[in-house]
């Protein structure tokens, strides 16, 4: 009788188990054909060809894979958290406007639940490592585009370390994310679109600046890290100044394109080095 018991128990659990890994699997695959029909204009039949291999791949791999650390892995190799962002670069060439808006932030979202129920401290100190290698690779872009692909990837990696620290932190997030986002697409379909000079890819760059989506996520992080780590909380900040330090120059150059300085200029560095402390203040 108790072996029926065991036995019977034992089947519940591996029958839930398969169900929820097969549900997450078909959510991936929807979010995936969502992606590939928002952007089926501007992508080429190669470019969806290759990103649905590839998310496809990952997902069978994500079905046979399912112990140990291998799911959080491969989960981090679809969204593309660094240091697995490499082929982002290739997909968001072609995308523009709210379909990137799109993919680097609410795309992300499904995932970050999952995130919660699969994610293991030792993946903290793996994501801690990474974004010094990220936030340095800020100084090697000058496309507004790779920019914003690598400044997605550093935002997101804060909202994954903070699932350690408090899942009441995700859940808000997530909320803040949404809400914010039903209130764009709401005022700018009011509007008539979008108007001359104004661009979803502004919005994006402004969401990371001081009080904003991306810096309020950085600052939630920072106080439940303070609470467990102290001291380390200056290498912290240090990255995050060097986050964001490529982006300022980028903004303080586009506000002052009239002015002629020769390229490599050590005159326009001096120039524009107090006006990037300025804006990142």
């Amino acid at each position: 009788m108790y072996l029926l018991f065991f036995f019977l128990l034992w089947f519940w659990v591996c029958l839930l188990w398969w169900l929820s890994m097969f549900f997450w699997w078909s959510v991936f695959l929807v979010m995936t054909l969502l992606i590939i029909f928002m952007n089926k204009k501007v992508f080429g039949y190669s470019s969806i060809f290759n990103y649905f291999v590839l998310q496809e791949s990952l997902g069978l791999l994500f079905l046979l894979l399912f112990f140990d650390f291998f799911p959080v892995l491969i989960l981090m190799v679809k969204i593309g958290v660094a240091p697995f962002h490499f082929w982002l670069f290739k997909v968001v060439g072609g995308m523009s406007g709210v379909n990137l808006v799109w993919f680097l932030t609410v795309h992300k979202l499904p995932f970050t639940l999952v995130f919660v129920q699969l994610f293991c401290l030792n993946m903290v100190f793996f994501c801690w490592l990474v974004w010094w290698c990220v936030c340095f690779s800020y100084l090697g872009w000058s496309h507004l585009k790779n920019m914003l692909v690598v400044s997605s990837v550093e935002s997101f990696s804060w909202v994954v370390s903070g699932l350690v620290m408090s899942f009441f932190n995700v859940v808000y997030l997530f909320f803040y994310y949404l809400v914010l986002m039903m209130f764009l697409l709401y005022k700018f379909d009011l509007m008539g679109g979008l108007s001359s000079g104004f661009s979803w890819e502004l919005v994006l760059v402004f969401m990371n600046m001081p009080f904003s989506v991306g810096f309020f996520v950085k600052i939630m992080m920072l106080m439940e890290f303070l609470k467990s780590f102290g001291v380390y909380m200056i290498l912290i900040l240090f990255v995050m100044f060097m986050s964001v330090l490529s982006l300022s120059f980028w903004l303080v150059i586009l506000s002052v394109k009239k002015l002629l300085f020769n390229k490599y200029s050590v005159l326009c560095m001096i120039y524009c080095f107090p006006l990037m402390l300025m804006v990142l203040l």
